[in-house]
């Protein structure tokens, strides 16, 4: 089973996300001939205010955790807060560009299948599976989360330079983009909120969440600089950023598995007919219910004595090269 998600894992993008766009839109183009081959349309602006925040809050934290944590676990590198708002300007930026850069390429492409005039049923199969190809993005990932969050090993920025210059930033790059794939990969799922929000408040969600992007990932580091002021026990600051690191790992596999059901429930409301009346699958309540339902199974089976222990050592890791 492995070897086959392999086989169309959308990060090899050479490979595995051809092979995803081509199963993708055969295997959907096959599955709304028989189950749908109407057009879907979705209303426009349909979710509510609370809604809107709540995606903008959860798309933030989705793609920032990951740059958070990696914060929380180099405390010994930040200096002052020149460096935490250095680290924290540059990743709040690629959150803004990867994901909007992705989310480009995928609505070009259905823009441009619709300006070609396709057949109802050839269109309704790129519809769903723009929407099946955004889900499989965010489950893979989501699949790498776990195995990441049970690894032992920390990645550090060690950077000799202030951050906030030219010889810090070119150190700093490659933990700043490796936190920032993952905000490629949420790109194509963001078609999934196009249908529920205007055109206005989906373009301003991109700014919108890069700025809270920024101030989560700042605010990580303000919180190492004032337990490296207060704390002046390393083991202690270790507890501490173990507890953090331990939460933060649990949230990051949360907020996953909340996008991979949003996708989902896209990709099943535009394979049912008009007439079987699915339009509960996209309310908020069966979204965050489902999300409640499967974290709580996760939480039960996913193994996370596991995750506490890598936890532990990531920051025991973190205070030895410190000391």
């Amino acid at each position: 089973m492995a070897k086959i998600l392999d086989f169309f894992d959308p990060a090899d993008v050479r490979g595995g996300l051809w092979r995803l766009i081509v199963l993708g839109l055969v295997s959907m183009t096959i599955l709304r001939t028989i189950m749908n081959p109407s057009p879907v349309i979705f209303t426009i602006g349909e979710a509510g205010t609370g809604d809107y925040v709540s995606m903008i809050a959860m798309s933030a934290l989705l793609i920032a955790i990951d740059a958070m944590l990696l914060v929380l676990l180099s405390w010994g590198n930040l200096r002052d807060w020149r460096d935490a708002l250095g680290v924290a300007a540059m990743v709040g930026a690629t959150h803004v560009v990867f994901p909007l850069l992705t989310f480009s390429l995928t609505a070009g492409a259905a823009l441009f299948t619709s300006a070609l005039n396709l057949p109802t049923v050839i269109a309704g199969g790129v519809q769903t599976a723009i929407f099946f190809i955004a889900f499989v993005f965010v489950a893979m990932h989501l699949r790498e989360v776990h195995s990441a969050v049970r690894e032992r090993d920390p990645e550090f920025f060690e950077p000799d330079a202030p951050v906030a210059t030219w010889a810090g930033v070119k150190q700093i790059w490659p933990a700043v983009f490796a936190v920032s794939v993952d905000a490629l990969m949420v790109g194509p799922a963001k078609v999934a909120f196009m249908a529920r929000y205007s055109t206005l408040q989906f373009g301003f969600s991109f700014l919108f969440i890069g700025t809270i992007v920024f101030v989560l990932v700042f605010g990580s580091g303000i919180i190492v600089l004032v337990l490296k002021k207060f704390v002046k026990n390393h083991s202690s600051i270790s507890e501490r950023v173990h507890s953090l690191d331990w939460i933060g790992s649990l949230g990051l596999v949360a907020v996953f598995i909340h996008f991979s059901i949003f996708a989902f429930v896209y990709v099943l409301f535009t394979l049912a007919k008009v007439e079987w009346k699915m339009e509960w699958l996209l309310q908020t309540q069966t979204i965050w219910g489902s999300t409640t339902v499967i974290f709580s199974l996760y939480l039960i089976f996913g193994r996370i004595r596991e995750i506490k222990e890598a936890s532990r050592q990531r920051a025991g890791m973190a205070e030895s090269i410190t000391v």
